[in-house]
């Protein structure tokens, strides 16, 4: 008698012969293919013939319970059924990933995770797509027994994925369930991490190994390109406008985010500063635009006063550009620039004909404080 029982798997290595009182069971594994799905086809032969002892449950159970020899991929932790009489169809998971890694990220307050990704069926084919990693962190030590998937607070849709192929992960929060920043990792505290694979069927992998690393903590820092450090708006006339025609580079040289806030110094010359242009006072105004803005461009909110003001999404920017010109001073990412324009309003008359030197201060503070 020969029964076939088909094992969705990959290649499958090996002989494993069953014995029983009255017969003894010949088990090899071959390859073959089912609508287009790799399948490893198991051939068992009855040296003797007939029904097994204790009959074809009893037959399966055994199958089961030798399956992870069989595979040769030790815990076996899925689970089967009888699908007829002599049918048996174990449930194989993807395999465990074995090379997590964590470093603290270039980022303040976020933790850089990478992986190959595993494969699905015991590593013998890619990951489908609507497969999901689950990733649990802890900032404390916890025995291998305690960590448990029904504690992954953070899930990451993939697939379709190659197997092998690198993953890489952003750990900015213990939880990916809430909003950022709530529950955002804390600076210099030491985080530990593990994660489960789960294939587009619910199958689960085992737990990964252990990844550790730290938040690192936060500086801000800002600099002006030394090429656009000052503008010199040249000979100007009384009660008139000028908008200068190259930027003010301002650029973010801290590890977060920023915040800008501007101001003008109180260390001023003949021209003091003022809403509205009168003798001898002058009005600035600043915005930061990829592009020279024009004149209405310039609003109420963006005037620069002895007063620090924080940029904000209307404060310092040109309220109506579109997305790929408009810049703002606020939250603006690690290692990027912003082109600060200014416009001058001269005074309507002036005592002096000497050049006037309006300092502009740029303060930067973290938006997490």
């Amino acid at each position: 008698m020969k029964i076939i029982t088909k094992i969705v798997v990959g290649l499958v290595v090996g002989m494993v012969v069953y014995g029983y009182p009255e017969h003894s069971f010949c088990s090899i594994p071959v390859m073959s293919y089912n609508n287009g799905e790799k399948e490893v086809v198991l051939d068992v032969f009855d040296t003797c013939g007939g029904t097994p002892a204790g009959g074809w449950d009893h037959w399966a159970s055994t199958l089961q319970s030798c399956c992870g020899e069989l595979a040769g991929i030790g815990n076996y932790t899925g689970t089967g059924k009888e699908v007829d009489a002599g049918y048996f169809s174990p449930v194989f998971p993807p395999s465990a990933v074995t090379n997590l890694c964590a470093v603290p990220s270039k980022h303040a307050y976020w933790v850089d995770l990478c992986w190959s990704c595993p494969g699905a069926v015991l590593g013998s084919s890619n990951l489908a797509a609507g497969s999901t990693y689950f990733i649990q962190v802890s900032s404390y030590v916890i025995p291998v027994s305690a960590w448990d998937k029904i504690n992954a607070a953070i899930s990451i849709a993939t697939g379709p994925v190659v197997m092998g192929t690198t993953a890489y992960f952003i750990a900015k929060t213990t939880s990916s369930q809430v909003s950022f920043p709530a529950y955002m990792l804390e600076e210099d505290v030491t985080y530990y991490y593990r994660l489960w694979t789960m294939d587009d069927e619910a199958n689960i992998s085992d737990i990964s190994n252990g990844a550790t690393a730290y938040a690192t903590a936060p500086f801000i820092g800002v600099e002006v390109d030394d090429e656009h450090v000052c503008f010199n708006f040249g000979d100007c006339c009384t009660g008139q406008t000028y908008i200068s025609t190259a930027a003010l580079v301002v650029r973010n040289i801290g590890n977060v985010e920023e915040d800008y806030i501007l101001n003008v110094s109180s260390e001023s010359t003949v021209w003091k500063i003022a809403e509205t242009p009168y003798s001898n006072q002058c009005a600035v105004n600043a915005v930061f635009h990829a592009e020279k803005p024009i004149n209405t461009s310039f609003a109420l909110d963006d005037l620069l006063t002895t007063n620090q003001v924080r940029c904000s999404a209307v404060a310092y920017t040109v309220d109506d550009a579109g997305p790929e010109e408009q810049q703002t001073g606020t939250w603006v990412p690690l290692d990027t620039d912003r082109n600060l324009w200014v416009k001058l309003r001269t005074p309507i008359a002036t005592i002096s004909t000497d050049n006037q030197v309006i300092p502009i201060v740029i303060t930067c503070e973290s938006p997490y404080e």
